[in-house]
């Protein structure tokens, strides 16, 4: 017998399991089409434009430990100066990416 113990209760079936998560993914996929359709197009743009600083701040962050890990390794003499460049480069192509892609939506938007 397929159990799998999930907050506390145990679900007999994993098809139940399956359907629930399906069920959670389109709720929220048509979520946000049910809000705009009831006008608040306005309301996403903002959430939107709230989300887009969330996402170069975490950016930033996962860029900035990731170089000071290199630091680290090149202090203790792990890795060379040529690999904390390549780790520089990197994260410049990272942190390039969001950026091209905001140009090239508003490039082919209008």
């Amino acid at each position: 017998m397929n159990q799998i113990v999930s907050n506390n209760y145990v679900v007999r079936n994993r098809s139940v399991a399956v359907a629930t998560a399906a069920l959670v993914v389109v709720a929220l996929l048509y979520g946000v089409d049910a809000e705009a359709a009831s006008g608040g197009i306005k309301t996403l743009e903002k959430n939107a434009t709230e989300w887009d600083k969330a996402i170069y701040a975490f950016i930033g962050v996962c860029a900035g430990i990731y170089l000071a890990i290199q630091a680290v390794l090149v202090w203790m003499n792990k890795r060379q100066w040529g690999d904390f460049g390549k780790a520089c480069l990197k994260v410049a192509v990272a942190g390039g990416v969001p950026a091209l892609a905001v140009f090239f939506w508003s490039f082919f938007n209008s």
